[in-house]
């Protein structure tokens, strides 16, 4: 078995599951805090946020060194809609690139 990560919530600035290993170590730290709030109508609260992360995959335990650890930033605007969940997110990572994140209701 293994750990996949990339993608929103795992080292955004990747694609999902594009980095692979039997060995990981991740670091994350952040933050979510309400903004506003909708009308009544359209659903509830609006929160902004963001988190920043360390860490990597590695095939063996030997591998395993913090001097190639990635660091992923994340942020994000998100709210509790009448029809989901709908956030807007942009996370970009250091030896990956910079993705965007849209989503309106839940996801499968």
């Amino acid at each position: 078995s293994g750990f996949s990560v990339g993608g929103l919530g795992s080292f955004s600035g990747f694609d999902d599951n594009e980095l692979y290993g039997t060995q990981m170590a991740i670091l994350r730290l952040g933050s979510y805090h309400p903004i506003g709030r909708l009308p009544a109508a359209l659903g509830s609260r609006v929160l902004a946020g963001g988190w920043i992360e360390a860490g990597n995959v590695w095939d063996t335990r030997n591998e395993v060194s913090s001097d190639d650890l990635k660091v992923a930033l994340t942020l994000l605007v998100a709210a509790e809609t009448a029809l989901g969940p709908a956030y807007l997110a942009v996370g970009t990572a250091r030896g990956g690139s910079t993705r965007l994140y849209l989503n309106l209701g839940h996801r499968f």
